[in-house]
């Protein structure tokens, strides 16, 4: 008879409202798993049509925003598919990661933590968050320094690449080449390498991995010698 009357109670409650549907707000995003892959191409960029910072004087520090509404390499060829959202503009930080829904705002945090950070408010990718520093100008590396992007393919087939090209901040022999490559209509997201994290003299320093509204996948912090990233690694982030 108690469970009777409890579950006529329960039928009463929901008929007048008093037990709410969790709001969207309590939405959880899902979260990543990766793949690691070795061996996989990494395609320099380059070309001022590419590129997304000063192409005189160094960049340090800074934010900049690719959205739909924009246009030559501050243009989104599609949305990009994060943590189950799909989003038409992301903030773009010098020191390695991507910034969604965070507006004009966003964090050019350069001491990279381990995650979950709370330099980030929104759903954030690192592909390689470090202290990093970029002079378009200089002629004296094997590829010219830069954040760029590059769209490949046709309509609903096309690929968009982010890439950073630079430095340590701390020291100019410190090569880091780390691309965020997005498949259009995909949640999955790949990370890859044209330099190796371990480099002589130098030992890792970066965060690798993504986070969001409490949930996170961390793939680096601080690794320890001989590093995580070989020279031709990929990240394939895998969302559920």
């Amino acid at each position: 008879m108690r469970r009777v009357r409890l579950l006529l109670a329960l039928a009463v409650a929901l008929a007048v409202g008093l037990i709410a549907a969790p709001s969207a707000s309590a939405a959880i995003p899902g979260s990543y798993t990766f793949t690691t892959f070795q061996g996989v191409p990494y395609k320099l960029l380059s070309g001022n049509s590419h590129l997304i910072i000063p192409a005189t004087g160094a960049t340090d520090d800074a934010l900049f925003t690719l959205s739909r509404a924009r246009s030559g390499a501050f243009h989104l060829p599609f949305r990009l598919n994060v943590y189950g959202t799909s989003y038409g503009q992301v903030r773009v930080s010098s020191n390695g990661n991507l910034q969604f829904g965070v507006g004009t705002g966003g964090s050019a945090a350069f001491t990279n933590d381990p995650l979950p950070s709370t330099d980030f408010s929104g759903p954030t990718l690192m592909p390689f968050w470090d202290d990093l520093y970029m002079v378009p100008s200089d002629t004296s590396h094997f590829f010219r320094e830069g954040i760029y992007t590059q769209t490949s393919g046709t309509a609903p087939h096309r690929t968009f690449v982010i890439s950073w090209q630079g430095h340590a901040f701390s020291s100019e022999s410190y090569f880091v080449l780390a691309q965020a490559v997005f498949k259009e209509g995909s949640s999955t997201i790949r990370f890859r390498y044209g330099t190796p994290d371990n480099q002589t003299g130098f030992a890792p320093s970066e965060t690798i991995g993504a986070q969001a509204n409490g949930t996170w996948t961390q793939i680096a912090f601080d690794p320890p010698p001989p590093g995580l990233v070989p020279t031709g690694t990929q990240f394939t982030l895998i969302h559920h």
